[in-house]
């Protein structure tokens, strides 16, 4: 029975990556967030004695920080976990808590109905991941679009994230070392990038760009005010000398 010590974890990605040729800023943003947990049967589904449940918790952000807007996600995936994990199961995408679809007897091979979830796989440039989940070829209802995008897909509003979920038998802490790689599609062509990998073919920010805030005027007349009382006191200052 694997040990529950490690089986508790989760962590957050919010980042901006990839470029498509022609356009200026970021092909995409994204948050996910990836936790990995001891399998229950509060779900309603039958787990394997001792297996985990790992959730990857999807917004497509793409249309900020200057990112394209109809950049849709085709493919998710996890890299540098510390353990070799095997036979994902019980694969299902979940929306507001709904399953809009599930995969749970032709995980790998086949025509698959569901995402296809599969380990230790190479993705688009050649970058070789502890796993991936990928939309189906050809199937873009499947793929995860950002809240205001207006192309088909699952769109990710807020509160509205979508999640991918599935089974394993070994656990990992995704606090340790764990990236997170997206490979995106829009009309500009297509992309992939992978947080911490600065040599991917294009690096992830590991956040997107700070937003400069704007004064309101409000806080322009406190700044004026204030800049005025330092000029009257120096005055009265130099006229008493």
């Amino acid at each position: 029975m694997p040990s529950t010590a490690r089986a508790v974890g989760t962590k957050s990605y919010d980042f901006c990556g990839g470029s498509y040729s022609g356009y200026t800023g970021f092909a995409f943003c994204a948050s996910v967030k990836v936790s990995v947990a001891l399998a229950t049967n509060a779900d309603g589904l039958t787990h394997a004695p001792g297996s985990y449940t790992v959730t990857m918790d999807i917004t497509n952000k793409s249309g900020t920080n200057g990112s394209y807007l109809n950049s849709m996600f085709i493919q998710i995936g996890l890299d540098n976990l510390s353990n070799d994990l095997a036979d994902p199961e019980n694969v299902r995408i979940m929306q507001g808590g709904n399953v809009i679809c599930t995969n749970v007897d032709d995980l790998t091979t086949g025509k698959v109905k569901c995402y296809n979830v599969q380990e230790d796989k190479k993705a688009a440039g050649g970058v070789r991941l502890d796993f991936l989940a990928m939309a189906n070829n050809g199937v873009s209802q499947y793929a995860i679009t950002s809240c205001t995008a207006t192309v088909s897909g699952l769109h990710t509003c807020p509160g509205a994230s979508v999640q991918i979920k599935f089974d394993v038998t070994t656990d990992f802490d995704p606090n340790n070392g764990v990236q997170v790689y997206v490979k995106s599609q829009g009309a500009l062509g297509s992309t992939e990038c992978e947080t911490g990998n600065i040599n991917n073919p294009v690096p992830c920010g590991n956040n997107p760009p700070p937003v400069v805030a704007t004064p309101e005027p409000a806080t322009w007349a406190l700044l004026g005010t204030g800049l005025a009382a330092v000029l009257l006191f120096r005055r009265r200052k130099l006229e008493s000398v």
